[in-house]
């Protein structure tokens, strides 16, 4: 970075580029940043500091952290617990099975439903925690 009250003179410097945008000293631009890295802040107009005639300037990057930037996600989990299996396994042993599989005579149905019961039922006897899962969580 290259800082400076720069008055009468304007760098021309091919690998920099200025970064402060808003006026300095009435309608003129006096104080100036040139930057390396293109776009890496925005420049803000603060009030003068004490009796000056110059305007404080505030660098701010336009780079937000990822932890910033992105919203926490809530995510769910299922407990296995044995009285969850103990119930699981009850459930399933007092199932009609052969209602469930007479329905159809095809493998693709008989398939369907009966995964789609097995779901039913781990949905009912298996309970779930909640989880919030920040972006700087551990997996």
């Amino acid at each position: 970075m290259v800082l400076g009250d720069f008055n009468h003179i304007e760098l021309k410097l091919k690998a920099y580029e200025q970064m402060v945008t808003c006026s300095t000293r009435a309608d003129r631009t006096l104080d100036k940043c040139y930057c390396n890295i293109r776009n890496a802040y925005v420049s803000k107009k603060l009030p003068p500091l004490g009796m000056s005639d110059h305007d404080l300037i505030q660098l701010m990057p336009t780079y937000v952290q990822r932890c910033k930037r992105i919203k926490p996600a809530i995510t769910q989990r299922k407990i296995w617990s044995s009285e969850a299996c103990e119930a699981l396994q009850c459930a399933f042993e007092t199932t009609d099975w052969s209602v469930i599989l007479n329905e159809s005579d095809s493998l693709e149905p008989q398939t369907t439903i009966l995964t789609d019961y097995i779901n039913y039922c781990v949905d009912q006897y298996v309970p779930k925690k909640f989880y919030v899962q920040y972006p700087n969580s551990k997996p």
